[in-house]
């Protein structure tokens, strides 16, 4: 028998998104209100697809102080999933650990909370029996391992399920709270580890799965790429996990090299069409860097304005795409030994500013002036 459910982790609900204050006011919204939008997606999916239980692991919320706006919103699509029957279990994290200091909403019955300590909760789905077990944090530091204090798989249970925010020990993209090691998740005998905290969509096991869903929304440009959440089905053969996505606003970051630009107007054309496969209906905050030679139309256009101007031209012309930095690099032809060395080590700069050295005109003045400074400096100036 298969049973169902979603598994979600870090919403960060009421994220705040910096330096999006020069940007124009549609997409300053747009970004603002990306994780409840987020969310509204998640909770649409389940209406539709109505799954078993819903596992949400951790960071609910973007910090311990927690927003009437943000509660209210969360409680309202928690009573949604009510109307539906859909069982909700939730464990807070880091950031919304449980000593943060907030007026609490009561939320409804659907929705289980795990307290400080690790516990199980037991739910019978079409007669068979699911464990879930997981823990809140206490406190928004936590250090120590806490995989040896969760609850023996119940002997009568046809499944059992871990929620836990924390580290697999060897990452170090975060901060390393409630470190474990796979093998200590495997001595369990758990069906199913619901993970948080990493931010990374990441299966670090398949049988028996042990898995990250990532964040909802990505909040920075170091968290590249659509983002979402997981539809899991467990039965007796191969669980099956299916990534369905959610983000609202996606960041990217993209390299074009122009072999030419013959003006402005066909720098312009070739750049929007290098972001035409990022128009789809999901809107993008794009890096972009640009490579290309220094043509002599170039010469007498200063290059802040040219990129200025570039900005302001290609994000009004895309309305889904928004180029946040735009970073220009002159390519110029190197000699057959610097491309290859720059093919072998990949130094894409330090070749090419060496060939516009030798390229100088003026280099051999240059070198015999610092010879003639150096004669001068051991001489004693004379």
């Amino acid at each position: 028998m298969v049973i169902r459910f979603f598994h979600a982790a870090d919403l960060h609900l009421e994220s705040p998104f910096a330096k999006i204050q020069s940007m124009p006011e549609h997409w300053q919204q747009r970004i603002r209100n990306a994780s409840f939008g987020a969310f509204d997606s998640f909770v649409q999916d389940a209406i539709t697809n109505k799954p078993d239980f819903i596992l949400l692991a951790g960071d609910i919320y973007d910090g311990e102080t927690r927003s009437l706006r943000a509660q209210a919103y969360f409680k309202k699509a928690m009573e949604t999933l009510a109307q539906y029957d859909i069982p909700v279990y939730i464990i807070h994290g880091n950031h919304d650990h449980l000593a943060g200091n907030w007026t609490r909403f009561k939320l409804p019955p659907n929705v289980t909370i795990f307290g400080e300590t690790p516990e199980s909760y037991e739910l019978e789905i079409d007669g068979q029996v699911v464990q879930i077990s997981g823990f809140s944090y206490p406190r928004r530091h936590l250090p120590e391992s806490y995989i040896e204090k969760y609850p023996p798989r119940k002997s009568y249970a046809d499944y059992a399920i871990g929620l836990l925010h924390g580290s697999e020990q060897t990452q170090q993209e975060h901060d390393v709270y409630a470190p474990f090691t796979l093998e200590q998740l495997r001595q369990t005998s758990y069906d199913y580890w619901a993970l948080g905290h990493i931010h990374k969509r990441q299966q670090l096991s398949t049988k028996p799965a042990i898995a990250y869903a990532g964040t909802l929304q990505g909040r920075n440009r170091k968290e590249q790429g659509v983002q979402g959440y997981y539809h899991v089905e467990l039965s007796n053969s191969e669980p099956t996990l299916t990534f369905q996505k959610a983000s609202q606003v996606v960041f990217d970051e993209i390299e074009v090299v122009f072999e030419s630009t013959a003006s402005i107007d066909h720098f312009q054309e070739q750049l929007i069409k290098a972001l035409e496969p990022k128009t789809d209906h999901i809107y993008t905050l794009v890096q972009v860097t640009i490579k290309t030679p220094k043509e002599d139309w170039m010469l007498t256009t200063n290059e802040n304005e040219l990129r200025e101007f570039i900005l302001e031209q290609v994000n009004q012309t895309i309305q889904t795409v928004y180029i946040t930095h735009l970073n220009l690099h002159w390519t110029t032809e190197l000699d057959p030994a610097f491309q290859q060395l720059m093919n072998q080590f990949a130094l894409p700069t330090i070749p090419t500013a060496m060939q516009q050295v030798l390229d100088s005109s003026t280099l051999e003045d240059q070198v015999k002036e610092r010879m003639h400074a150096i004669l001068t400096d051991r001489s004693g100036g004379q």
